[in-house]
């Protein structure tokens, strides 16, 4: 085993499509990928999904105008119900410059449903100041000024002041290990009831049959009906909430805002989704001067603009979590002083009870 060994590499995966039509196509398909392969680079076991998408760079000469027909009959292929294209198409026309994110919380579209719509009406930037972002088939954001507010600021929370356990991470080891690798099976799992669930139905002493047969039994009174009505109002007032809270939810996914923290640890905003007066200015203040051209890393932006912004952002973040930091700490110290009330009158009645007592047995012969 210590000899010198010839290591079997795995074929290209796009070289073998061709296996199954005869012999000779296959050998022409695999010299073609041969050629275009860079000799010290090993191929990939499978192709890129990308959904038949149009995938460019910042230093291309022409961005596309229309989509691939493959990418069109998909969306006969896969049922693609036409409302949600017109949907998607509708905030292209109104926006030629959309992040994948924003477009599923405007249009509710589904992430399995959009992934085959955006390929037909958009293509792909990877790199450059829109990076990450769809652009409509047709419009080049490098020839427009007024692209600039449609940038990409890529920004990372800086876990201190607490944000560590308020940003969650996009993506957890546990969610690529097998079941019987991520549950802990040394440990005895053990069923648990909670009996405050039936004390408010099922008086004490009293079997949950008899219980039963006790309700059946006596009619509703006026103030069980009320009882119902009331519990009925609390829970749709409670879902109402819910729905409100998932709202704002979805906007924080592509918006920032004061008094709001970023769900992941790492987010792509546009320029103009960013609510703060301080980075606004800035960012009217760094545009380039008429005649200026588009620059790859900084768009149509003074250098440096970025990292300003993501110091504004920063500081942002860090007043909102100190703000909450004092209100908690506040309500930690009512509940002490509460509970040091409650402690001293507890002391002042057993004292009562205990002199009373003292009393009455002075009292008896």
């Amino acid at each position: 085993m210590d000899q010198p060994q010839d290591y079997h590499y795995r074929r290209e995966a796009s070289g073998e499509k061709g296996l199954s039509s005869s012999s000779s196509s296959s050998s022409s398909t695999a010299a073609a990928t041969a050629q275009h392969r860079h000799h010290d680079i090993i191929g990939r076991t499978r192709q890129r999904r990308s959904h038949h998408a149009v995938f460019v760079t910042f230093d291309v000469d022409r961005t596309p105008d229309r989509p691939r027909e493959i990418a069109v009959s998909q969306l006969k292929v896969k049922f693609i119900a036409r409302h949600l294209q017109h949907k998607v198409r509708g905030c292209f026309d109104e926006c030629p410059v959309w992040s994948k994110n924003a477009l599923q919380s405007v249009t509710r579209v589904p992430p399995s449903q959009l992934k085959f719509v955006l390929p037909t009406l958009a293509y792909y930037f990877t790199t450059g100041p829109w990076r990450n972002q769809w652009v409509r088939f047709g419009y080049d954001p490098r020839k427009d000024r007024g692209a600039a507010r449609f940038q990409t600021l890529d920004y990372r929370v800086r876990l201190t002041g607490g944000a560590r356990h308020k940003v969650k991470c996009k993506r957890s080891y546990a969610n690529y290990l097998l079941p019987y690798k991520a549950m802990n099976w040394s440990k005895p799992r053990t069923s648990v009831i909670d009996t405050g669930d039936f004390t408010s139905i099922i008086p004490s002493g009293s079997s949950p049959a008899c219980a039963a047969s006790r309700t059946a039994a006596t009619p509703s009174s006026p103030s069980a009906g009320t009882s119902v009505v009331q519990d009925k109002t609390e829970r749709l007032g409670k879902k109402a909430g819910e729905e409100e809270e998932g709202e704002e939810a979805g906007k924080d996914v592509y918006i920032f805002r004061p008094g709001r923290v970023p769900p992941c640890r790492q987010m792509f905003y546009q320029f103009k989704d960013l609510e703060v007066d301080e980075a606004q200015a800035l960012l009217s203040e760094s545009e380039t001067g008429e005649g200026a051209t588009c620059d790859e890393k900084n768009g149509w932006f003074l250098p440096g603009t970025d990292q300003k912004l993501r110091e504004i952002l920063t500081r942002s973040i860090n007043r909102h979590l100190e703000r909450e930091n004092e209100g908690e700490r506040g309500r930690q110290q009512e509940d002490g002083v509460a509970a040091s009330e409650n402690m001293e009158v507890l002391l002042r009645e057993e004292e009562d009870d205990e002199s009373a007592s003292s009393e009455t047995d002075d009292e008896l012969p």
